[in-house]
C-alpha cells in the first residue's frame, strides 16, 4: 500500500508562542524561548499521562504541533493539560528574564491525519492551524493577564468539551474563524482567567451570530462553586508558598479556648444555626478546650453557630493559621463525593478594609462585592446576583482578616453586622483589640480560639527542616539548647533565646536572617543578648534585609534593600519625631519647608489659569488674564492660608459623592465666589467693548452659570472622613486623585463654555480687549483680588488651608518630589508602602499605615545611616 494512503485518527494540539518575533528578543533569547517551549510541552504531556515518546510532533519555529494517539482520552486535553501547562509556564517565567518569558496560544481539534514521505497532512490538520492563527484568539490572549489561551474546533467543543464538567464548558466563548478558505466557528477559553459563565464575550473577542453559535446558559450552582473553589485554591496556594507555609514543613498549630473577654459563654455556640459539614460531627464545649490543626478544621466544620474567632498577640501566626485552615477546608471539599460537596461551602479569605456597616451596607452585599472584585466569575451584574444567592444559601464561608486594622470606632459596628451573616465565619484579630471591640457586645455565638506559643521542640524542628542532616555545628548547638529547654528533669531558668522563639514571626525572621553557614549560635551569647527583647530587636534590625532579599524562583523585589532601609528609616524617624505611629500620607507635606510648597502652589495656580483662560479668550488676552489672575489668586491664597491659624495643618483628601441638598448648601460660598469671578470678568469685559447693557446681560449670564457650576463641582467633591474611614490608604489616595481630575476637567469645560458664551453675546470680544490692554490689565487685577478674597473666605469657612478636590494628592506629590531629591526616597511612595505592607513590614489601620511592630519603628528611628548600611552589608 502506498504510504500516502496511511491515515490514522489523532487528537491534534498546536501550541504557538505569543510575540516570538518581538524585536526585543535577540537570537539567544529566541533559543531560550524554544528550549523553554519544548521543556514545558514535553513535561506537561508526560505529567497528564500522554507520554511524549508516544506522540508524533513537528517543529514550526515559534510553534509545535503534536498528534496524540487515538487511544488517549480527548477530555485530558481540555481538562488536565491546560492547568498543567499553566503551572509549567509560570515556573519558567518566574526563573527567566522578560525576553525569555512565554505565553501560549493552544488549538485543539481531532480527526484523520494522513502520513506520507514528507510528514503528515489532512484537512483536520489544516483546520487546527487556522484555529491557532485566528485573530479572536490572539486578541483574547493579548487582553488576558494570564499565560494561556485555548481554542477548540466547533466539533471538539460539541463532542468533548460540552460533556466534560472539569473543562468548565460554560466559560468558553464562540468566535468566528475566517482565514483563506476556512470560515467556521471556534470556542475560546482562558483557563487561568476564565470568562464569567453568563456574560457576552468582551469587545476584543467578537461574538458569532450564526446558526453554529449557541447561547451560553448560566452555569448551575455546583459549577459556580467548583470554579470558585479552584480559583480560591490557586490564589491561596500561591500565597502559602510565598509565605513558605507549606515547604519544607509548616509549624504545628496549637490553640486553646481564650479566657480573654472577647466572646460569650460556650453554651452560646450550641445554637444550631448550621448543620455539621458532610462527614463531620457537631462539636460541643468539651471539644473546644484545646487542639491542633486537624481539630481546628473540626471546629470550623462542626460548630453549630458557625462563628470562630481566631485570636492571638502580634506575630502569633493568625494569618498563617487561617490560610492553612482554608486550604484544609478546600481539600476536604475536593475529596468529598459530588453529593456531599453541595453541603460543604467554599471558603474565601478577605480583609475587612473598605467595609463600614454604618453606611447601610450589609455583610452579604459587601461580601458579594468582594467576590466580584476578586474573581471574574462574579463580575457581571448576573454574577453579582449569583454571589448574593450563594452567600445567602451558605454555599460560601467567609474568612475575614484585619478586624484590628480598621478604625477602632468601626469595629463594634462590624461585630454587630457580622451577627447577621447567613454563612460560616472565621474572624481573625489581635486579642487586645478584640477585647476593646467586644466591650460593646461580642460576636453572638462565637467561640474564641487563642493560638498558643511555639514549643521549643517545634521551634527546633522548624529551624532544622531546610538544613542538611546532620546540621552544621552552630545549628546543632541551637537544637541542643532548645531541646534542653524541654528537659523537665533538669529545671533551669528559661533562656532569652527560648523565650524569644515562641512566635512564628521570630522563627521565620531567624530562618530568613541566618543562612545555613551563618553563626546562628551567637544568639546564645548572654553578654550580647541578655533578654528575649535583645534577640527580638536583633532580628528586627535585619527584618528589612530578609524581606527584600531575592529568593530563587520568585520575582526580583521592585525596590533594593538600600532603598527600603533608607525609606523606612526616614519614615520611622519622622513619625517618632511627631510622636505618632500613624503614617497618613496627606500629612507628608507638613514635613517639607513651607517656602518651597508656596512656590510650587503659585506655579501650579498660574499654569492652571493659563491653560483654562488662554484657549477661551484668545492667545494674547487669555495669557494676560491667566498670568495676572493666577499670580494674584495664588499669592493671596497663600497669604490667607499661611497665617498662624493654618500653619502645619494638612490638606485633607476629598472624594466624589452624591450631590445632595446638604452638600449643595455647604458649597454655596464656592458658588458665590465663582459667580463673582465669572460675572465681574465677563461683565466688565463686555461692558468695555459694547456698553453697560450688554455688560450686564453678559455678566448675569456668565455669573449665573459660574455660580451653579461652582455649587455643583464643590458639592460633588465631598470631604472624606478619614478618621473613621474604613478605606485603605491607597483607596483614599485614588479617591482624592480622581476627584481632582474630575474637578479640573469640569472646571476647564465650564470656563470654556463661559468664554464661548461671552464671545457669542459680544462678537469680536477677544480682539477688542487685546487692543485695550491698558484698561484690561486693571480689570484683570481686580478679578484676581476678588479670587484672592474668595480664597480667604473659603479658608476661613472650611478651616483647612485648601479645599479643592485633588489638592491633597497634588500637595503630597509636590512634597514627595522634594523628599525624593533630598532624602532619596521613592518618588511614587504609595506603591512602595503597599509593597512594604505585602512584605509584612507595615500594616494598615483604616486609612493610615503603621509599622507592623512598634519596636521596629523605634529601632529604625534610633539607627544612624552608617549603622543601617552595616546591617545591609552584614547579611
Amino acid at each position: 500500500m502506498d504510504s500516502a494512503d496511511v491515515a490514522r485518527h489523532h487528537t491534534i494540539v498546536v501550541l504557538d508562542v505569543e510575540g516570538f518575533g518581538d524585536r526585543r528578543r535577540t537570537n539567544p533569547h529566541q533559543r531560550g524561548v524554544r528550549d523553554g517551549l519544548y521543556h514545558i510541552v514535553r513535561t506537561a504531556f508526560d505529567t497528564v499521562g500522554v507520554p511524549w515518546a508516544d506522540c508524533y510532533h513537528e517543529d514550526r519555529g515559534d510553534a509545535v504541533f503534536v498528534l496524540a494517539p487515538a487511544s488517549t482520552s480527548k477530555a485530558l486535553f481540555v481538562e488536565t493539560l491546560p492547568p498543567t501547562l499553566i503551572t509549567a509556564l509560570r515556573v519558567h517565567n518566574d526563573t527567566h528574564a522578560d525576553a525569555q518569558r512565554i505565553r501560549l496560544r493552544m488549538a485543539v481539534h481531532a480527526g484523520e491525519v494522513h502520513y506520507d514521505d514528507h510528514g503528515v497532512t489532512s484537512s483536520s490538520l489544516t483546520l487546527a492551524f487556522r484555529l491557532i492563527d485566528a485573530q479572536p484568539l490572539k486578541a483574547a490572549l493579548r487582553a488576558s493577564p494570564g499565560v494561556l489561551a485555548v481554542i477548540t474546533s466547533d466539533w471538539f467543543f460539541d463532542d468533548v468539551v460540552r460533556h466534560t464538567p472539569g473543562a468548565a464548558p460554560a466559560t468558553y466563548r464562540p468566535v468566528p474563524v475566517s482565514a483563506k478558505e476556512t470560515n467556521t466557528v471556534g470556542w475560546i477559553t482562558l483557563p487561568d482567567h476564565p470568562y464569567p459563565p453568563d456574560v457576552a464575550p468582551p469587545p476584543d473577542v467578537p461574538a458569532v451570530v450564526s446558526a453554529n453559535s449557541r447561547p451560553q446558559l448560566s452555569p448551575p450552582v455546583d459549577e459556580r462553586l467548583r470554579l470558585l473553589a479552584r480559583a480560591s485554591w490557586n490564589q491561596w496556594t500561591v500565597a502559602a508558598n510565598d509565605r513558605r507555609l507549606l515547604h519544607p514543613a509548616p509549624l504545628p498549630i496549637r490553640w486553646c479556648r481564650s479566657m480573654a473577654p472577647v466572646a460569650g459563654p460556650v453554651s452560646a455556640t450550641e445554637y444550631a444555626r448550621f448543620d455539621p459539614l458532610a462527614g463531620l460531627t457537631a462539636v460541643s464545649g468539651s471539644d473546644l478546650c484545646e487542639g491542633g490543626r486537624r481539630a481546628l478544621h473540626q471546629v470550623y466544620g462542626g460548630l453549630p453557630s458557625g462563628r470562630v474567632l481566631l485570636v492571638g498577640p502580634p506575630g502569633s501566626g493568625k494569618s498563617a493559621a487561617a490560610i492553612l485552615l482554608l486550604l484544609d477546608a478546600l481539600r476536604y471539599r475536593e475529596q468529598a463525593t459530588p453529593e456531599d460537596q453541595a453541603r460543604i461551602p467554599v471558603p474565601v479569605l478577605f480583609t475587612l478594609h473598605g467595609w463600614d456597616p454604618d453606611h447601610g451596607e450589609s455583610v452579604t452585599d459587601w461580601m458579594a462585592g468582594k467576590l466580584a472584585e476578586t474573581y471574574p466569575l462574579f463580575r457581571s451584574r448576573a454574577g453579582r446576583h449569583a454571589a448574593i444567592d450563594l452567600l445567602t444559601a451558605g454555599h460560601v464561608a467567609g474568612f475575614l482578616d484585619g478586624l484590628d486594622e480598621i478604625p477602632e470606632s468601626v469595629r463594634p459596628g462590624v461585630l454587630a453586622a457580622l451577627a447577621d451573616a447567613p454563612f460560616r465565619l472565621v474572624l481573625l484579630t489581635r486579642t487586645a483589640e478584640a477585647v476593646v471591640a467586644s466591650h460593646h457586645g461580642p460576636l453572638p455565638g462565637a467561640v474564641a480560639l487563642e493560638l498558643q506559643p511555639v514549643t521549643p521542640t517545634d521551634a527546633a524542628n522548624y529551624l532544622l527542616q531546610p538544613l542538611v542532616d546532620p546540621p552544621p555545628t552552630p545549628w546543632q548547638t541551637i537544637r541542643d539548647h532548645l531541646a534542653g529547654a524541654t528537659d523537665h528533669t533538669r529545671p533551669r531558668r528559661i533562656s532569652p533565646l527560648s523565650e524569644a522563639l515562641t512566635t512564628p514571626l521570630a522563627l521565620s525572621l531567624l530562618r530568613d536572617v541566618y543562612s545555613p553557614t551563618d553563626p546562628v549560635d551567637e544568639l546564645l551569647d548572654s553578654s550580647r543578648f541578655r533578654t528575649a527583647d535583645d534577640i527580638e530587636n536583633h532580628l528586627l534590625d535585619h527584618a528589612i534585609t530578609a524581606a527584600y532579599t531575592p529568593r530563587p524562583g520568585h520575582p526580583t523585589p521592585r525596590y533594593t534593600m538600600a532603598t527600603a532601609h533608607r525609606t523606612l528609616r526616614y519614615l520611622a524617624t519622622r513619625l517618632t519625631e511627631h510622636h505618632t505611629a500613624d503614617l497618613a500620607w496627606w500629612h507628608i507635606p507638613t514635613w517639607t519647608p513651607r517656602r518651597s510648597r508656596t512656590i510650587a502652589g503659585i506655579v501650579a495656580t498660574v499654569l492652571w489659569n493659563e491653560l483654562i483662560w488662554a484657549p477661551g479668550l484668545g492667545l494674547s488676552y487669555g495669557l494676560g488674564v491667566g498670568l495676572l489672575a493666577g499670580l494674584t489668586f495664588g499669592l493671596l491664597t497663600i497669604f490667607a492660608v499661611s497665617t498662624k491659624h493654618f500653619r502645619g495643618v494638612p490638606v485633607m483628601p476629598r472624594r466624589i459623592t452624591r450631590l445632595t441638598y446638604r452638600n449643595a448648601s455647604h458649597s454655596l460660598v464656592f458658588g458665590l465666589v465663582a459667580a463673582l469671578m465669572g460675572g465681574l470678568l465677563s461683565g466688565f469685559s463686555a461692558g468695555l467693548v459694547s456698553g453697560l447693557s450688554v455688560g450686564l446681560v453678559s455678566g448675569l449670564a456668565v455669573g449665573l452659570s459660574s455660580g451653579l457650576a461652582g455649587v455643583a463641582l464643590f458639592g460633588l467633591a465631598g470631604p472624606m472622613e478619614v478618621d473613621d474611614s474604613s478605606l485603605g490608604p491607597a483607596d483614599v489616595w485614588r479617591h482624592d486623585r480622581n476627584a481632582g481630575l474630575v474637578f479640573l476637567t469640569m472646571s476647564g469645560l465650564v470656563i470654556g463654555f463661559q468664554a464661548a458664551l461671552a464671545i457669542r453675546l459680544v462678537p469680536g470680544l477677544a480682539s477688542a480687549l487685546t487692543s485695550r490692554l491698558s484698561v484690561v490689565l486693571p480689570v484683570t487685577l481686580l478679578v484676581g483680588l476678588v479670587l484672592g478674597f474668595g480664597a480667604t473666605v473659603i479658608a476661613k469657612r472650611v478651616g483647612t488651608p485648601a479645599n479643592a478636590p485633588g489638592a491633597a494628592t497634588l500637595d503630597t506629590a509636590a512634597a514627595l518630589v522634594q523628599l525624593a531629591v533630598r532624602h532619596k526616597i521613592p518618588l511614587r511612595l504609595i506603591p512602595f508602602l503597599e509593597d512594604a505592607r505585602s512584605r509584612h513590614l507595615l500594616r494598615t489601620v483604616g486609612p493610615v499605615y503603621q509599622f507592623r511592630h512598634a519596636t521596629l519603628q523605634h529601632r529604625l528611628a534610633q539607627r544612624t545611616p552608617e549603622r543601617s548600611s552595616g546591617v545591609v552589608a552584614a547579611r
